[in-house]
């Protein structure tokens, strides 16, 4: 049986924005090979919660930050309610946001590259987290809002593996004993 206990964790308040252009495609970044956390996978953008800002505040100034464009009509859509098992066993909420975009696109950005995605790309791209198409796949078909939860396992190391190390959220709380 898995054990996670809560005493002492840390928790994370973060953002991911999906934004879509008029042809129904998705805002990616496709991380760096200069980032330590999952270079060369495709994620949303978005990133921590500042002290004292909501959540749609920071949705929108990471997006911008990150992107040079505008989030606008703001929806959120889901939260994701994750746990590390790892020795500092933190745990954090992310807020999941769909949007329409505004500004000038330019692909290359400090954390990588930006591409636009049609829905069925991305459900079948291999450096999209498993994770990420759960909630992805709530995002683009269902119209309410919704919830999941999951645990992110470290990597093994020396590997690029890490698609598989992520536990599936839909399965991740059978058999586990949670105390705190």
């Amino acid at each position: 049986m898995r054990t996670v206990s809560f005493d002492g964790a840390g928790v994370q308040v973060l953002t991911l924005v999906y934004g879509r252009d008029e042809q129904g495609r998705v805002l990616m970044l496709e991380r760096g090979a200069h980032k330590t956390f999952l270079p060369g996978w495709f994620v949303g953008v978005g990133g921590k919660v500042e002290a004292g800002e909501n959540v749609f505040d920071a949705a929108a100034r990471e997006f911008e930050e990150e992107t040079g464009l505008r989030a606008v009509g703001l929806s959120l859509r889901g939260s994701y309610t994750f746990m590390t098992e790892t020795a500092d066993n933190r745990c954090g909420v992310i807020y999941l946001f769909e949007c329409a975009v505004e500004g000038d696109f330019v692909a290359e950005v400090a954390d990588g590259t930006l591409h636009w995605l049609t829905v069925a790309e991305l459900l079948a791209h291999d450096k999209v987290m498993p994770d990420h198409k759960v909630w992805m796949g709530q995002i683009f078909t269902n119209s309410t809002h919704f919830a999941c939860v999951g645990s992110w396992k470290p990597p093994v190391e020396g590997t690029l593996n890490v698609g598989e190390e992520w536990a599936d959220s839909r399965g991740y709380f059978e058999g586990l004993e949670v105390r705190g």
